[in-house]
């Protein structure tokens, strides 16, 4: 069956559309866009933001958003019902075990019986470890990544939190411009701050997050719905729904 990834690229390409002009036209990250393509979801944040990036893909192109989504949740449950270690091999419970001994069985069955076992308890393991390797991979990413936004003057706080984490508050006194953001659903922003290097950030429900600038601030907004804006103390209008992808630049022109 065809993929997500190779389903919207197929339908691009009919429509002689480039990557690019569906970047221009809707702000999903060009990193994003291609992942999609490429069915590489574990380098894309929550899927909540992922159905968000179809639907504005498909928008542009004029395909049916519902379709496309359905066949992404087809898809990820498909791949993660490969994914689960062979469970048949456990099967046999201790009544079977107790049936075997009843009946006589010789112990070269009952060696079978274990050694089936083992094989699937070090399949289980071995699949373990690799979970474990591959978390603690993507928070050694995520932690780099928050350590080089500390160099964007930022603070964030948490959902009973009224001042900025220790450390934060002081970066940028001096800046003229405060953006506070306040998460009312997990969202992911990709942030600019003083025409400075992009970074990412991923706000849990609950969560504030305070920026200072001395010019400037360009975010896209991953769940539009998800958050509210305070810019300079005035509170902004909401800038689209939940799961639509959004496009702000501060002060606005």
């Amino acid at each position: 069956m065809e993929s997500p990834g190779e389903y919207l690229k197929r339908e691009r390409e009919l429509r002689r559309a480039s990557l690019m002009s569906i970047f221009e036209a809707t702000r999903v990250p060009l990193k994003c866009l291609e992942a999609l393509e490429a069915d590489d979801y574990d380098s894309l944040p929550h899927p909540t933001f992922v159905k968000g990036f179809i639907k504005s893909y498909c928008k542009r192109l004029g395909l049916d958003e519902t379709d496309a989504v359905l066949r992404y949740e087809l898809y990820m449950k498909e791949r993660s019902d490969r994914s689960e270690p062979a469970r048949t091999a456990l099967s046999i419970n201790r009544k079977e075990l107790k049936d075997f001994s009843k009946e006589g069985r010789s112990f070269v069955n009952l060696w079978g019986i274990a050694a089936v076992a083992g094989i699937a308890l070090a399949v289980i393991l071995t699949y373990s470890l690799y979970a474990r390797h591959k978390a603690r991979v993507s928070l050694l990413n995520e932690a780099a990544r928050q350590t080089a936004s500390v160099a964007a003057p930022a603070a964030l706080a948490g959902p009973d939190k009224g001042a900025p984490a220790a450390g934060l508050a002081t970066a940028g006194a001096d800046k003229k411009h405060t953006l506070v953001i306040n998460a009312t659903e997990v969202v992911w922003i990709k942030a600019r701050i003083d025409g400075g290097e992009p970074f990412d950030v991923v706000l849990k429900k609950g969560e504030r997050i305070v920026w200072r600038a001395a010019n400037s601030f360009s975010l896209v907004i991953g769940n539009a719905g998800g958050v509210n804006l305070v810019y300079d103390g005035d509170k902004l209008q909401p800038l689209g729904k939940s799961g639509e992808v959004a496009t702000l630049k501060l002060p606005r022109a």
